[in-house]
């Protein structure tokens, strides 16, 4: 039943929050699909970057090049979730086109440096919780949040720069991609 007596189309199936939750999870083979897609086109961006540059004598280029992998593989997965219900069903016509490319690329593009950011920031916390306090004390609790917070201003000094120029190119072959699946 509909929260508000007026509205027809909220009482009807298919429109609740739950069913919306539903509908918006993806097929585990569309899961998996664009998770190594994505994290492929991303390690690739990364690597590309990094040849362009002629970093490899300065930066080990497996794991950053693993790192921007497993952010784009997470990511890519919710993205898609959270386009979907944001969006709820296809409705067809290019406005409709127009807006899921773009919600889906900005939600595959913020999310993929937000992941690849914390991914990046636990692997920096790692390193450091060595010198750090034990778990649970006041002084943890502000070198935790430092240590992170400066970890992820890293990631977007440093780390942002090795999504250049592919990732770009890569935003647009997935939302045309997402455009155009069937939902």
């Amino acid at each position: 039943m509909s929260e508000f007596a007026g509205d027809k189309d909220a009482a009807a199936p298919g429109t609740g929050f739950v069913d919306r939750l539903r509908m918006a999870v993806p097929h585990p083979a569309i899961v998996l699909g664009i998770g190594i897609f994505w994290g492929l086109a991303m390690a690739i961006s990364a690597f590309a970057a990094l040849f362009m540059r002629l970093r490899f004598d300065v930066i080990t280029p497996v794991p950053t090049i693993g790192l921007f992998f497993c952010g784009g593989a997470v990511a890519a997965p919710l993205a898609c979730f959270f386009a979907v219900l944001l969006l709820g069903r296809k409705k067809g016509g290019l406005t409709d086109a127009i807006l899921r490319f773009a919600t889906f690329s900005a939600l595959l593009s913020l999310g993929t440096f937000a992941m690849t950011a914390l991914l990046f920031a636990l692997q920096y916390r790692l390193y450091y919780a060595q010198w750090h306090a034990h778990f649970g004390t006041k002084i943890w609790l502000y070198q935790f949040a430092y240590t992170s917070a400066s970890a992820v201003y890293q990631f977007a000094v440093f780390g942002a720069n090795l999504y250049w120029p592919l990732a770009p190119v890569f935003v647009l072959i997935f939302g045309l991609w997402f455009v155009r699946r069937p939902h």
